[in-house]
């Protein structure tokens, strides 16, 4: 398991990776806005499910409320009867209480759901398989999001968001991450959840994409998974940037086509 270590430099946003194996270092510095086509999980189909997120295998995508292990909570004076005695039991009926006008240590104030500069109608997405594929190693086991067009040729971008895994083993992100139902790149398991606070594990780090000039819904970029075994994995707030690479690729970003 390979971890790259954020750390920030205080000079002109850039900041610093450990690639891991080698202990080589690039500056990388964030170019423009967030690329990632609706990050708050606000589009729906008909069925409630997301239409910007697609995946491969018997991999299931729900859009679930931001109240749902205590991802955030309500914003609100004082507690009141109908809510969970634990983070990991809430629900959007019965939130955690995290404190008065509070939301939690994710979202202080307004959030995915309510809150004082918040938003009503955010999801985060709830990730779950049953084990059934395990033998099938040529199927792809991966979560695809979608992108501005523009981003495909960047071969780097800055990933941020949160992860909880509840069920199962190690999760990807990255180029051909869940490829033959394996995952590759950046990788995060549960004992890294497990001790985040209330399990939610913000992830801050550089990915690679397959810096192809089509589109990013198939495994350019993805977040893949382990099929040899069932899984329950929650993720908010997904955040892609393009950054500029110095000392390596020293690339540019073209302008963004669609409204993110």
């Amino acid at each position: 398991m390979i971890l790259k270590d954020i750390i920030s430099t205080g000079n002109n946003n850039a900041i610093t990776v450990n690639e891991g194996i080698g202990g080589n270092e690039s500056i990388y510095t964030p170019i423009g806005d967030n690329f990632l086509i609706d990050s708050f999980v606000q589009e729906l189909d008909k069925d409630g499910k997301p239409i910007h997120y697609h995946a491969r295998g018997n991999v299931k995508i729900e859009a679930v409320h931001p109240y749902t292990k205590g991802f955030e909570g309500p914003y609100v004076p004082s507690k009141g009867n109908s809510y969970a005695s634990d983070p990991e039991n809430a629900t959007k009926d019965h939130p955690y209480f995290y404190g008065r006008y509070n939301k939690g240590p994710r979202i202080i104030r307004g959030g995915l759901a309510g809150g004082w500069g918040g938003i009503s109608n955010g999801h985060i997405l709830k990730l779950t398989y049953d084990g059934s594929q395990a033998k099938y190693y040529n199927t792809g086991f991966f979560l695809a999001v979608s992108f501005d067009s523009s981003l495909v040729v960047l071969n780097k971008v800055r990933l941020q968001g949160y992860i909880k895994i509840v069920k199962g083993g190690k999760v990807g992100f990255g180029t051909d991450s869940g490829y033959k139902g394996m995952p590759r790149r950046f990788i995060v398991d549960k004992s890294i959840t497990d001790v985040a606070p209330q399990g939610w594990y913000k992830i801050d780090t550089i990915v690679g994409t397959s810096r192809t000039t089509n589109s990013l819904s198939s495994s350019n970029f993805v977040m893949g998974f382990d099929c040899r075994q069932p899984f329950e994995v929650y993720v908010a707030l997904l955040r892609v940037q393009p950054v500029e690479i110095y000392n390596a690729y020293g690339l540019t970003v073209p302008q963004r086509t669609t409204t993110i």
